[in-house]
Protein backbone atom coordinates (compact mmCIF):
# COMPACT_ATOMS: atom_id res chain seq x y z
CA UNK A 1 0.00 0.00 0.00
CA UNK A 2 1.56 3.36 -0.95
CA UNK A 3 0.39 7.00 0.79
CA UNK A 4 1.86 9.96 -0.98
CA UNK A 5 3.47 11.46 1.82
CA UNK A 6 3.31 15.43 1.23
CA UNK A 7 0.14 17.43 1.92
CA UNK A 8 -1.91 18.21 -0.95
CA UNK A 9 -1.93 21.78 -1.33
CA UNK A 10 -4.36 24.52 -2.89
CA UNK A 11 -3.34 25.47 -6.67
CA UNK A 12 -5.42 28.52 -6.67
CA UNK A 13 -3.62 32.16 -6.98
CA UNK A 14 -3.01 33.92 -3.70
CA UNK A 15 -1.46 36.81 -3.77
CA UNK A 16 1.19 36.98 -0.86
CA UNK A 17 1.36 40.54 -0.05
CA UNK A 18 2.54 42.47 2.88
CA UNK A 19 0.91 45.90 3.46
CA UNK A 20 4.01 48.01 3.27
CA UNK A 21 4.58 51.46 5.02
CA UNK A 22 7.69 53.34 5.47
CA UNK A 23 10.29 50.27 4.61
CA UNK A 24 14.01 50.98 5.62
CA UNK A 25 16.36 51.96 2.81
CA UNK A 26 18.70 48.55 4.08
CA UNK A 27 15.81 46.03 2.76
CA UNK A 28 16.04 42.70 0.75
CA UNK A 29 12.96 40.81 0.16
CA UNK A 30 12.28 37.42 1.71
CA UNK A 31 9.25 34.71 1.31
CA UNK A 32 8.03 33.52 5.11
CA UNK A 33 5.81 30.44 5.38
CA UNK A 34 2.84 31.52 7.18
CA UNK A 35 0.60 28.19 7.43
CA UNK A 36 1.58 25.39 9.44
CA UNK A 37 -0.04 22.80 7.33
CA UNK A 38 -0.24 24.41 3.86
CA UNK A 39 3.38 25.31 3.37
CA UNK A 40 2.69 26.93 0.16
CA UNK A 41 1.22 29.74 1.51
CA UNK A 42 4.30 32.40 1.66
CA UNK A 43 4.10 35.75 2.79
CA UNK A 44 6.02 38.55 0.94
CA UNK A 45 8.00 40.19 3.90
CA UNK A 46 10.30 43.00 3.76
CA UNK A 47 13.89 41.29 5.87
CA UNK A 48 16.26 44.17 6.74
CA UNK A 49 19.96 43.70 6.38
CA UNK A 50 22.08 43.00 9.41
CA UNK A 51 25.82 43.22 9.76
CA UNK A 52 27.76 40.42 11.96
CA UNK A 53 31.38 39.72 11.77
CA UNK A 54 32.59 37.20 9.10
CA UNK A 55 32.57 33.62 11.27
CA UNK A 56 35.95 31.93 10.82
CA UNK A 57 35.55 28.43 9.97
CA UNK A 58 37.68 25.31 11.40
CA UNK A 59 37.73 22.42 10.23
CA UNK A 60 34.85 20.01 9.95
CA UNK A 61 34.27 18.08 13.02
CA UNK A 62 33.61 14.44 11.98
CA UNK A 63 30.48 13.08 12.92
CA UNK A 64 29.03 16.39 14.27
CA UNK A 65 25.08 16.49 14.55
CA UNK A 66 24.46 20.11 12.37
CA UNK A 67 20.95 19.67 12.52
CA UNK A 68 19.60 21.27 16.21
CA UNK A 69 15.81 21.27 16.96
CA UNK A 70 14.94 25.38 17.98
CA UNK A 71 11.73 24.57 18.92
CA UNK A 72 9.95 21.45 20.06
CA UNK A 73 5.79 20.96 20.63
CA UNK A 74 4.50 17.09 20.62
CA UNK A 75 1.13 16.72 22.22
CA UNK A 76 0.74 13.29 21.62
CA UNK A 77 -0.11 11.76 24.85
CA UNK A 78 1.75 8.12 24.35
CA UNK A 79 4.53 7.23 26.43
CA UNK A 80 7.74 7.84 25.61
CA UNK A 81 6.39 9.35 21.96
CA UNK A 82 7.43 12.86 21.96
CA UNK A 83 11.15 11.79 23.13
CA UNK A 84 11.54 9.22 19.94
CA UNK A 85 10.31 11.75 18.11
CA UNK A 86 13.30 14.14 18.82
CA UNK A 87 15.46 10.81 18.99
CA UNK A 88 14.10 10.39 14.95
CA UNK A 89 15.03 14.22 14.22
CA UNK A 90 18.64 13.19 16.03
CA UNK A 91 19.08 10.71 13.72
CA UNK A 92 18.01 12.12 10.37
CA UNK A 93 20.34 15.37 11.17
CA UNK A 94 22.86 13.04 11.76
CA UNK A 95 22.27 11.32 8.78
CA UNK A 96 22.33 14.29 6.75
CA UNK A 97 25.57 16.04 8.17
CA UNK A 98 27.46 13.35 7.38
CA UNK A 99 26.62 13.51 3.75
CA UNK A 100 28.06 17.83 3.44
CA UNK A 101 29.51 20.15 5.38
CA UNK A 102 27.34 22.66 7.36
CA UNK A 103 29.89 25.39 8.88
CA UNK A 104 26.31 26.75 10.22
CA UNK A 105 24.27 24.58 12.71
CA UNK A 106 20.34 24.13 10.76
CA UNK A 107 17.60 25.30 13.37
CA UNK A 108 14.35 23.10 12.79
CA UNK A 109 11.15 24.00 14.37
CA UNK A 110 9.13 20.37 14.56
CA UNK A 111 5.74 20.12 16.12
CA UNK A 112 4.30 17.01 16.42
CA UNK A 113 0.14 17.11 16.59
CA UNK A 114 -3.07 16.12 15.97
CA UNK A 115 -4.18 17.23 12.12
CA UNK A 116 -7.66 15.90 13.19
CA UNK A 117 -8.09 17.71 16.64
CA UNK A 118 -6.64 20.95 16.14
CA UNK A 119 -7.32 22.00 12.08
CA UNK A 120 -9.96 19.72 11.90
CA UNK A 121 -8.33 18.06 8.99
CA UNK A 122 -9.78 14.42 9.82
CA UNK A 123 -10.04 12.77 6.19
CA UNK A 124 -11.65 9.24 5.46
CA UNK A 125 -8.94 7.59 3.23
CA UNK A 126 -5.79 9.83 2.73
CA UNK A 127 -4.06 11.03 5.89
CA UNK A 128 -1.70 13.69 5.43
CA UNK A 129 1.58 12.60 7.08
CA UNK A 130 2.76 16.23 7.31
CA UNK A 131 5.74 18.14 5.75
CA UNK A 132 8.70 20.69 6.33
CA UNK A 133 9.86 23.68 4.22
CA UNK A 134 11.95 26.34 4.60
CA UNK A 135 11.28 29.02 7.13
CA UNK A 136 12.14 31.99 5.55
CA UNK A 137 13.28 32.00 1.97
CA UNK A 138 15.99 34.99 0.56
CA UNK A 139 16.16 36.60 -2.46
CA UNK A 140 19.56 36.67 -4.25
CA UNK A 141 20.57 37.37 -7.73
CA UNK A 142 21.85 33.82 -10.08
CA UNK A 143 25.04 34.47 -12.49
CA UNK A 144 21.99 33.95 -15.52
CA UNK A 145 20.39 37.21 -14.85
CA UNK A 146 17.92 35.90 -12.51
CA UNK A 147 17.07 36.28 -9.50
CA UNK A 148 15.82 33.25 -6.80
CA UNK A 149 14.61 32.91 -3.30
CA UNK A 150 17.40 30.68 -1.71
CA UNK A 151 16.64 29.12 1.81
CA UNK A 152 17.94 30.90 5.04
CA UNK A 153 19.62 27.07 5.62
CA UNK A 154 21.79 27.83 2.58
CA UNK A 155 22.02 30.80 2.63
CA UNK A 156 23.47 31.33 6.54
CA UNK A 157 26.23 28.17 5.13
CA UNK A 158 27.04 31.38 3.11
CA UNK A 159 28.66 33.09 5.49
CA UNK A 160 27.91 36.54 4.56
CA UNK A 161 29.35 39.72 6.42
CA UNK A 162 25.66 41.75 5.49
CA UNK A 163 22.50 39.70 4.73
CA UNK A 164 18.90 40.10 5.50
CA UNK A 165 17.99 39.30 8.74
CA UNK A 166 17.62 35.73 9.90
CA UNK A 167 14.75 34.22 11.55
CA UNK A 168 15.01 32.14 14.32
CA UNK A 169 14.68 28.83 12.56
CA UNK A 170 15.56 27.68 9.18
CA UNK A 171 12.99 25.06 8.34
CA UNK A 172 9.65 23.85 9.87
CA UNK A 173 8.04 20.50 10.04
CA UNK A 174 4.93 19.48 11.08
CA UNK A 175 4.11 15.83 11.34
CA UNK A 176 0.88 14.11 12.39
CA UNK A 177 -0.04 12.45 15.54
CA UNK A 178 -2.93 10.30 13.63
CA UNK A 179 -0.39 8.34 11.74
CA UNK A 180 0.29 4.86 12.86
CA UNK A 181 4.24 5.80 13.13
CA UNK A 182 7.02 3.32 13.89
CA UNK A 183 9.78 4.74 15.61
CA UNK A 184 12.26 1.58 15.71
CA UNK A 185 13.53 -0.34 18.18
CA UNK A 186 13.07 -4.51 18.81
CA UNK A 187 9.42 -4.68 17.98
CA UNK A 188 9.49 -5.27 13.93
CA UNK A 189 7.19 -2.92 11.91
CA UNK A 190 3.67 -3.85 11.36
CA UNK A 191 1.97 -3.53 7.60
CA UNK A 192 -0.09 -0.70 8.76
CA UNK A 193 2.34 1.68 10.58
CA UNK A 194 4.95 3.69 8.24
CA UNK A 195 8.84 4.48 9.82
CA UNK A 196 8.98 8.24 10.39
CA UNK A 197 12.81 8.46 10.51
CA UNK A 198 12.35 7.70 6.13
CA UNK A 199 9.40 10.91 6.02
CA UNK A 200 11.76 13.47 8.41
CA UNK A 201 15.02 13.06 6.35
CA UNK A 202 12.76 13.26 3.11
CA UNK A 203 11.34 16.24 4.45
CA UNK A 204 14.41 17.70 5.93
CA UNK A 205 15.97 17.71 2.34
CA UNK A 206 12.39 19.93 1.05
CA UNK A 207 13.41 22.45 3.98
CA UNK A 208 16.95 22.56 2.31
CA UNK A 209 15.98 23.61 -0.67
CA UNK A 210 14.59 20.62 -3.10
CA UNK A 211 11.83 22.41 -3.81
CA UNK A 212 10.24 24.84 -6.97
CA UNK A 213 8.14 27.62 -7.49
CA UNK A 214 6.86 26.33 -10.80
CA UNK A 215 2.93 25.78 -9.85
CA UNK A 216 -0.14 26.39 -11.45
CA UNK A 217 -0.78 29.59 -9.36
CA UNK A 218 -3.74 31.56 -11.52
CA UNK A 219 -5.51 28.21 -12.93
CA UNK A 220 -5.19 24.59 -13.52
CA UNK A 221 -4.61 25.34 -17.44
CA UNK A 222 -0.93 26.74 -17.16
CA UNK A 223 1.96 26.59 -14.86
CA UNK A 224 4.09 29.19 -14.25
CA UNK A 225 6.45 30.79 -11.53
CA UNK A 226 5.62 32.21 -8.84
CA UNK A 227 4.35 35.68 -9.22
CA UNK A 228 5.12 38.58 -7.05
CA UNK A 229 3.54 41.62 -5.79
CA UNK A 230 4.46 44.02 -3.17
CA UNK A 231 1.56 47.13 -3.01
CA UNK A 232 2.03 50.41 -5.38
CA UNK A 233 0.40 53.68 -4.38
CA UNK A 234 -3.36 54.65 -4.40
CA UNK A 235 -3.95 50.73 -3.63
CA UNK A 236 -2.56 49.44 -6.80
CA UNK A 237 -0.11 46.31 -6.95
CA UNK A 238 3.55 46.40 -7.95
CA UNK A 239 4.16 43.50 -10.34
CA UNK A 240 7.74 42.08 -9.71
CA UNK A 241 7.96 39.23 -12.02
CA UNK A 242 7.89 35.53 -12.01
CA UNK A 243 10.77 34.34 -9.56
CA UNK A 244 11.93 31.06 -9.42
CA UNK A 245 13.39 28.63 -6.18
CA UNK A 246 17.38 27.71 -6.33
CA UNK A 247 16.51 24.46 -7.50
CA UNK A 248 14.57 25.81 -10.40
CA UNK A 249 17.41 27.19 -11.91
CA UNK A 250 18.60 23.66 -12.93
CA UNK A 251 15.40 22.47 -14.54
CA UNK A 252 15.63 21.47 -18.25
CA UNK A 253 13.41 19.82 -20.75
CA UNK A 254 14.49 16.48 -21.37
CA UNK A 255 12.61 16.03 -24.98
CA UNK A 256 12.79 19.21 -26.28
CA UNK A 257 13.86 19.69 -30.14
CA UNK A 258 16.76 21.38 -28.69
CA UNK A 259 18.59 19.05 -26.41
CA UNK A 260 17.67 19.74 -23.10
CA UNK A 261 16.12 23.14 -23.42
CA UNK A 262 16.70 25.00 -19.74
CA UNK A 263 13.55 25.51 -18.51
CA UNK A 264 14.33 29.05 -17.10
CA UNK A 265 14.84 30.21 -20.40
CA UNK A 266 11.17 29.98 -20.30
CA UNK A 267 10.79 32.34 -17.07
CA UNK A 268 12.89 35.09 -19.21
CA UNK A 269 9.86 34.80 -21.77
CA UNK A 270 7.25 35.27 -18.89
CA UNK A 271 9.11 38.35 -17.31
CA UNK A 272 8.34 40.40 -20.59
CA UNK A 273 4.71 40.30 -19.89
CA UNK A 274 2.66 43.09 -19.16
CA UNK A 275 6.25 44.85 -20.23
CA UNK A 276 7.87 43.24 -17.39
CA UNK A 277 8.31 43.84 -13.51
CA UNK A 278 7.30 47.05 -12.11
CA UNK A 279 4.25 47.25 -14.49
CA UNK A 280 0.61 48.19 -12.04
CA UNK A 281 -2.64 46.57 -11.47
CA UNK A 282 -5.70 47.35 -9.68
CA UNK A 283 -6.48 44.41 -8.84
CA UNK A 284 -5.46 40.30 -8.24
CA UNK A 285 -8.18 39.51 -10.63
CA UNK A 286 -7.14 42.20 -13.66
CA UNK A 287 -3.26 40.81 -13.36
CA UNK A 288 -5.21 36.86 -13.77
CA UNK A 289 -7.03 38.00 -16.74
CA UNK A 290 -4.55 40.12 -18.89
CA UNK A 291 -1.58 37.46 -17.55
CA UNK A 292 -4.45 34.42 -19.10
CA UNK A 293 -4.75 36.42 -22.23
CA UNK A 294 -1.12 36.95 -22.75
CA UNK A 295 1.21 34.72 -24.83
CA UNK A 296 3.31 33.86 -22.06
CA UNK A 297 0.34 32.29 -20.47
CA UNK A 298 -1.06 30.70 -23.55
CA UNK A 299 2.32 29.36 -24.73
CA UNK A 300 4.46 28.77 -21.70
CA UNK A 301 1.87 28.18 -19.43
CA UNK A 302 0.38 25.46 -21.45
CA UNK A 303 3.58 24.12 -22.46
CA UNK A 304 5.02 23.65 -19.09
CA UNK A 305 2.13 22.04 -17.89
CA UNK A 306 2.23 19.63 -20.62
CA UNK A 307 5.84 19.01 -19.21
CA UNK A 308 5.19 18.46 -16.08
CA UNK A 309 2.29 16.55 -16.23
CA UNK A 310 4.64 14.25 -19.03
CA UNK A 311 5.93 10.95 -17.44
CA UNK A 312 9.82 11.27 -17.56
CA UNK A 313 9.25 14.52 -19.40
CA UNK A 314 11.33 17.00 -16.75
CA UNK A 315 15.13 16.78 -15.40
CA UNK A 316 17.24 18.41 -13.18
CA UNK A 317 20.63 18.70 -14.55
CA UNK A 318 23.62 18.80 -11.84
CA UNK A 319 26.74 20.92 -11.85
CA UNK A 320 28.53 17.52 -12.73
CA UNK A 321 26.02 17.32 -15.58
CA UNK A 322 24.23 14.46 -14.48
CA UNK A 323 20.34 14.63 -15.12
CA UNK A 324 17.41 13.52 -12.64
CA UNK A 325 14.36 12.63 -13.32
CA UNK A 326 11.35 14.63 -12.09
CA UNK A 327 8.41 13.64 -10.94
CA UNK A 328 5.88 14.38 -13.94
CA UNK A 329 3.90 11.39 -13.86
CA UNK A 330 0.60 13.01 -12.90
CA UNK A 331 -2.04 14.00 -15.43
CA UNK A 332 -3.27 16.62 -13.22
CA UNK A 333 -0.10 19.04 -11.99
CA UNK A 334 -0.26 17.96 -8.16
CA UNK A 335 1.63 20.75 -6.15
CA UNK A 336 3.71 19.43 -3.49
CA UNK A 337 4.44 16.72 -5.39
CA UNK A 338 4.76 17.32 -8.84
CA UNK A 339 8.23 18.28 -9.63
CA UNK A 340 9.91 18.56 -5.79
CA UNK A 341 10.53 14.90 -6.03
CA UNK A 342 12.13 12.51 -8.41
CA UNK A 343 10.26 10.36 -10.77
CA UNK A 344 9.00 7.18 -8.67
CA UNK A 345 9.41 4.22 -11.75
CA UNK A 346 12.54 5.70 -12.29
CA UNK A 347 14.50 5.86 -8.50
CA UNK A 348 12.26 3.22 -6.89
CA UNK A 349 14.25 0.50 -6.08
CA UNK A 350 17.67 2.58 -6.45
CA UNK A 351 19.83 4.12 -4.45
CA UNK A 352 18.26 7.41 -4.88
CA UNK A 353 14.93 6.29 -3.68
CA UNK A 354 14.88 9.16 -0.42
CA UNK A 355 12.83 11.67 -3.04
CA UNK A 356 10.40 9.93 -4.43
CA UNK A 357 6.98 11.33 -4.09
CA UNK A 358 5.63 7.98 -1.94
CA UNK A 359 6.63 5.45 0.53
CA UNK A 360 5.31 2.12 1.40
CA UNK A 361 3.72 1.12 4.92
CA UNK A 362 5.70 -1.68 6.76
CA UNK A 363 9.27 -0.74 4.95
CA UNK A 364 11.95 0.72 7.33
CA UNK A 365 14.87 2.71 6.35
CA UNK A 366 17.20 -0.10 7.08
CA UNK A 367 15.70 -2.74 5.07
CA UNK A 368 15.55 -0.16 1.75
CA UNK A 369 18.98 0.63 2.99
CA UNK A 370 20.12 -2.66 2.42
CA UNK A 371 18.44 -3.58 -0.77
CA UNK A 372 19.44 -0.32 -2.72
CA UNK A 373 21.23 2.15 -0.29
CA UNK A 374 24.43 3.96 -1.17
CA UNK A 375 27.67 2.04 0.94
CA UNK A 376 29.08 5.18 1.64
CA UNK A 377 25.93 7.92 2.83
CA UNK A 378 23.02 5.19 3.58
CA UNK A 379 19.62 6.72 2.49
CA UNK A 380 21.41 10.12 0.70
CA UNK A 381 22.02 8.34 -2.52
CA UNK A 382 24.87 9.96 -5.45
CA UNK A 383 22.26 11.87 -7.60
CA UNK A 384 20.71 13.29 -4.28
CA UNK A 385 24.48 14.75 -3.24
CA UNK A 386 24.76 16.29 -6.75
CA UNK A 387 21.59 17.83 -6.43
CA UNK A 388 22.67 19.44 -3.55
CA UNK A 389 26.16 20.34 -4.12
CA UNK A 390 24.48 21.71 -7.24
CA UNK A 391 22.21 24.16 -5.05
CA UNK A 392 25.10 25.18 -2.77
CA UNK A 393 25.65 22.67 -0.37
CA UNK A 394 29.56 21.79 0.64
CA UNK A 395 30.70 18.25 0.70
CA UNK A 396 33.95 16.14 -0.05
CA UNK A 397 33.52 16.12 -3.31
CA UNK A 398 32.22 19.82 -3.60
CA UNK A 399 35.04 22.01 -1.41
CA UNK A 400 33.94 24.79 -3.38
CA UNK A 401 30.21 24.98 -3.90
CA UNK A 402 28.88 27.39 -6.30
CA UNK A 403 27.49 30.85 -4.21
CA UNK A 404 24.85 33.41 -5.71
CA UNK A 405 25.46 37.05 -5.29
CA UNK A 406 23.48 40.38 -4.54
CA UNK A 407 19.99 40.40 -6.48
CA UNK A 408 19.22 42.23 -9.17
CA UNK A 409 16.85 44.75 -9.49
CA UNK A 410 13.57 43.71 -9.32
CA UNK A 411 11.21 47.00 -10.37
CA UNK A 412 10.71 48.14 -6.99
CA UNK A 413 13.44 49.54 -4.47
CA UNK A 414 15.37 46.61 -3.38
CA UNK A 415 18.64 47.48 -1.60
CA UNK A 416 21.59 45.09 -1.97
CA UNK A 417 24.57 44.47 0.25
CA UNK A 418 27.23 47.01 -0.74
CA UNK A 419 24.24 49.72 0.40
CA UNK A 420 25.15 48.75 3.81
CA UNK A 421 27.12 50.64 6.26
Amino acid sequence: MKLIKSIQLFTAFILIVQPFHLISAQTNYCLDAIDSIDLEKRMLTPCKYVKEAKRSISKREDNKNMFEISDFRCTSKVSDECEKVKNTFETAGQIISDAFYFNTPVLVNVSFFSFCDELKDCPNTTVHLGAASPKRSILMGDDDDLNRFYPQALVKQFNLESHPEFLPSDITANFNTDVKWYFGGKDPIKKNELELLSIVLHELIHGLGFRSNWGPWVGAEGVIPYPIFTDGSNKTLIFNGFIEYCFDKYLIHLKSDCNHKSIPLVTKEFNKFAGGPGSKFNTTTEFILELKNSTQYNYYGKKMLDITTTAKDLGFQTNAEDIVILETSYKLFSQGVSVVHVDQSTYQNSSDFLMKPSFSFGDTLEKIINDFGDSNYGPIGPKLRKVMETLGYESKNNPNPYRPSEPKSLGFPLTTVSDVS
